[in-house]
């Protein structure tokens, strides 16, 4: 069976139990706390929403950012499931039931393209909630360039930082960037360089006589993977999601691109 190191370790359900494979992000459940933390000890909203596309897979995650939520004392007043490609009809409705339900703070996973067309909608009636959620698609910088200034001060986690903080970082990335593309560097390039750089340290971790057996024993060994761009990692024989962290984005529609206001964050 083949060794996968996964970007995003989204979902649990249907993963939990595969011996090939390995998360080098935190999964949805993984985030949901460090959300949480953040909507209850730094914004101090109290109304929340939860919209998610309209798929079994994120029934666990929807279930479990619920459990958090009521826990931490928010009041869910809306919980919704909206289509994967949801229709402009659908979109407006859902932005009129959001600023009917008075929600301060709205949880979403979906699509970029439907996240911008949702706070397209409620900007339009003078409803701008924050919008927060897991990574990875919505805090990159191609959103906040279309979305702004409708998205507002999104703030979404990612496995990777935005590059306002990559220099102090990681200051061999712009510089490869720049002597292979002849470019400056972007944030999905960014993504990449951070998962190269994982996968590099795990191979690495497997020896000179690189092999399955020997790859998968470093996998398991309990060993920690840095790499400064994205989050410390750890597996073991019964462990596959291992990120210890993320870093959060928020939108900053001055310079139409995410910032980091969180390097490598536990909660808040």
């Amino acid at each position: 069976m083949r060794q996968r190191p996964s970007v995003s370790g989204v979902n649990e359900d249907g993963l939990t139990g595969l011996r090939s494979y390995f998360a080098t992000s935190q999964t949805y459940i993984q985030q949901n706390p460090v959300l949480i933390s953040y909507m209850t000890n730094k914004l101090n909203k109290t109304k929340l929403a939860i919209v998610l596309n309209n798929s079994p897979a994120l029934n666990e995650t929807g279930a479990n950012v619920l459990k958090l939520a009521q826990a931490a004392g928010l009041n869910v007043v809306r919980n919704s499931r909206i289509g994967k490609n949801a229709s402009d009809s659908e979109l407006l409705s859902e932005a009129n039931a959001l600023r009917s339900s008075g929600a301060e703070v709205v949880y979403l996973i979906t699509s970029p393209v439907n996240f911008i067309k949702l706070a397209t909608n409620g900007q339009a009636q003078a409803y701008s909630p924050v919008y927060m959620g897991p990574g990875i698609s919505n805090g990159l910088n191609i959103v906040a360039e279309a979305g702004c200034p409708a998205i507002g001060a999104a703030k979404f986690l990612s496995p990777f930082p935005q590059l306002d903080v990559i220099d102090q970082l990681d200051p061999d990335y712009q510089k490869s960037y720049q002597k292979y593309n002849n470019a400056k560097g972007d944030d999905i390039g960014l993504a990449e360089w951070g998962l190269s750089k994982v996968v590099g340290t795990m191979l690495q971790a497997a020896g000179k006589d690189l092999s399955r057996q020997s790859f998968v024993a470093a996998l398991e060994s309990g060993k920690e993977f840095a790499t400064n761009v994205y989050p410390v990692v750890s597996y073991n024989g019964s462990i596959r999601f291992g990120a210890k962290s993320s870093h959060l984005l928020e939108a900053d529609c001055k310079s139409r691109s995410f910032k980091t206001i969180a390097q490598f964050t536990t909660g808040f």
